[in-house]
């Protein structure tokens, strides 16, 4: 796969508007009370189905394919329920690893109890990765989450296996969730990189220290990223075909198809324009400039009323000014998606100007910059959910 290198972001003066489970599992075992004839079901699971949700839940966008469960785009991933038995157990993971060339490795992070745990490296290939945990005795849950981006790597997750437990049918009830649509910078893409001298790294991007998981974090809500380096909303600097956002919106990698009306979000925040922006600088004659801002106008509006459709309910946060400031023409269009959408859901859509430090890889926002827009976003959030 061909790499696309971001540059990304929005700015600007803009402050335009106000803001399938399956069935219990035939692996559960029943135990009967000596007392009683009468059987009693356990939620104890002797052999993991990493396809079945109510085994292993599916965090951001999944997919049950023949072999595993199937992921891509950063924080996606998967929540389990054990019950240790000693205050040391352990995880083994069987995983299929996709990376795209010239990168040799990928980035998987664990939690425990929704506490961070470790960060784990995958090459390329068949992984077996064990993972070892402490903990009182007693049910806990444990996530994994993808750390890079679906441009570049993804995983298919074929099987668990729990030493010193044993897995629980999943009983917590699923968090309400959040989508972002984003480019690099929602991808983490250098965030944790010591200069904005260096270049992309699989090491320095982590989507854990994104404004996009630390704002969902913060509300107790899970966390969907369709992230991608390089892409737009309507028009990129990187390829010549008109590759955008509307391209991969509704898939779980870029490529397979995702079914939405399935899988509705709570709320939806769209951090995208700054290749737009890129792209439209480079326009010489008035006739481009109109023809790409109303191609910009048209996809923005097509990607919030997609999503709306699924759920007509969900607020939708357009975020700016993380990386580069937004031509001012391209802030009319946004002020023009605003109206046109204003009139079908009206106070549902909302803007937030975020501030930049350029201190990540290739000048990206760094660790700081997405920490404190994180926190912006996570107050904002909670003004209108």
């Amino acid at each position: 796969m061909k790499r696309v290198l971001p540059l990304l972001l929005l700015s600007s003066a803009f402050s335009l508007f106000s803001c399938s489970g399956q069935g219990p599992s035939e692996s559960s075992s029943e135990l009967v009370s000596p007392s009683s004839s009468e059987s009693m079901k356990t939620t104890r699971i002797d052999a993991i189905d990493v396809t079945n949700e109510e085994h292993v839940r599916p965090l951001g966008r999944c997919l049950a394919e023949t072999g595993g469960l199937y992921f891509a785009y950063s924080e996606a991933g998967f929540a389990l329920e054990v019950e240790n038995e000693e205050e040391t157990f352990s995880l083994s993971l069987a995983f299929e690893s996709q990376i795209a060339s010239p990168y040799k490795n990928q980035f998987i992070n664990v939690y425990l109890d929704g506490a961070f745990i470790e960060k784990k490296e995958l090459g390329k290939g068949p992984q077996n990765v064990a993972i070892s945990l402490f903990a009182p005795q007693g049910r806990h849950e444990i996530e994994v989450k993808k750390a890079n981006e679906g441009q570049f790597s993804s995983l298919l997750l074929e099987s668990i296996a729990v030493t010193g437990g044993a897995a629980h049918l999943i009983e917590t009830p699923r968090k309400k969730k959040i989508e972002f649509f984003g480019d690099s910078i929602t991808c983490g893409y250098g965030v944790l990189a010591e200069s904005n001298r260096e270049t992309f790294s699989m090491a320095t991007e982590d989507s854990r220290f994104t404004y996009a998981a630390i704002a969902a974090d913060e509300i107790g809500y899970e966390a969907s990223l369709v992230s991608y380096s390089g892409i737009a909303i309507a028009i990129s600097p990187f390829v010549s075909n008109g590759y955008s956002m509307m391209d991969v919106y509704d898939t779980v990698d870029g490529a397979k198809k995702y079914d939405l009306a399935a899988h509705p979000s709570d709320a939806f925040v769209i951090n995208l324009g700054t290749n737009d922006n890129t792209k439209y600088n480079t326009l010489l004659s008035a006739e481009e400039k109109e023809s790409a801002k109303a191609l910009f106008v048209e996809h923005y509006i097509a990607l919030i009323r997609a999503m709306l459709a699924t759920n007509p309910k969900a607020p939708v946060v357009i975020c700016y000014n993380m990386m580069t400031s937004l031509n001012k023409d391209l802030v009319y269009g946004i002020d023009a998606v605003w109206r046109d959408i204003n009139g079908d859901y009206p106070g549902q859509i909302t803007a937030l100007a975020f501030d930049g430090d350029n201190l990540g890889a290739d000048g990206h926002p760094g660790k700081v910059a997405h920490e404190e827009n994180g926190q912006r976003l996570a107050e904002h959030l909670k003004t209108i959910l």
